[in-house]
């Protein structure tokens, strides 16, 4: 899903023009930037948080030269999914393996 999508989406469940919650969707992700830029994390109930990190620098090898380089310290952002989220996200899966691990015990 990529902000058009999103925001069509969103048009669409609360009547808005596509225009109009195009910049809603713009604005809330924004507000999230300004929060991580700030240095806290951002947290959405059920959904997950995301946290600014500094990654530490490291050398790494160039795959065309070999050549070993630097690479400095920079920021990232890190995304932890909540449990509910991964619950969400995991249910189908769940229940095939369940009918088949049942499956399975009858035949034997």
């Amino acid at each position: 899903m990529n902000l058009g999508q999103l925001a069509s989406a969103i048009a669409e469940r609360f009547g808005l023009p596509e225009a109009q919650a195009k910049e809603l969707a713009a604005f809330a992700f924004g507000k999230i930037a300004q929060t991580l830029k700030g240095g806290r994390r951002a947290y959405f109930r059920d959904f997950g948080s995301f946290a600014k990190r500094i990654r530490p620098a490291r050398r790494v090898r160039h795959p065309r030269t070999g050549e070993i380089i630097w690479i400095p310290a920079g920021p990232a952002v890190r995304f932890t999914a909540a449990p509910a989220l991964i619950r969400a996200i995991a249910m189908r899966r769940r229940r095939r393996k369940s009918r088949q691990t049942a499956r399975r015990k009858r035949r034997n």
